[in-house]
């Protein structure tokens, strides 16, 4: 596994000599949490279009591909048509409650990710029980839906 421990160190570092005692913690967890959301965000882009891709040759049809070069840009178009769009609650539905689920799939998809290493030295938890702790986090948000 590629070594890429020396730039997390050189930025923890450069973080701990700039800033006082608190907020270089909180610039790690900011920088962190950016990397990983990106980390969703191209994981699912990169899913979609594959996704429609592969069904468009189930399909025989073209699939994808009036939006930019070989349809690269359709799932994006199709991400900011539902950010543009009006956000519907039901009315029998608690808004609050409705309004906070996405957020909490979001956290737990991002707590499995938390403990898995990248490379050497980048990852966000060090622990050593990872398989037990993706285990127990995975089963606990499957386990449910059953």
């Amino acid at each position: 596994m590629p070594s890429l421990e020396h730039i997390s160190n050189q930025i923890h570092q450069w973080l701990n000599s700039t800033f006082s005692s608190p907020w270089p913690m909180l610039i790690e967890f900011v920088i962190v949490g950016v990397c990983i959301i990106s980390l969703f965000a191209m994981l699912g882009l990169v899913l979609i279009m594959m996704e429609r891709k592969v069904s468009a040759w189930m399909q025989l049809r073209l699939g994808p591909n009036r939006v930019g070069p070989v349809g690269m840009f359709q799932t994006a178009a199709d991400t900011l048509k539902l950010i543009v769009k009006e956000g519907m609650t039901p009315d029998g539905a608690d808004k609050f409650l409705f309004n906070l689920a996405p957020f909490i799939v979001m956290i737990i998809a991002m707590v499995v990710m938390a403990p898995l290493m990248f490379a050497k030295g980048f990852q966000i938890w060090d622990i050593n029980i990872v398989v037990l702790f993706f285990s127990a986090i995975s089963y606990g948000r499957l386990g449910k839906q059953q």
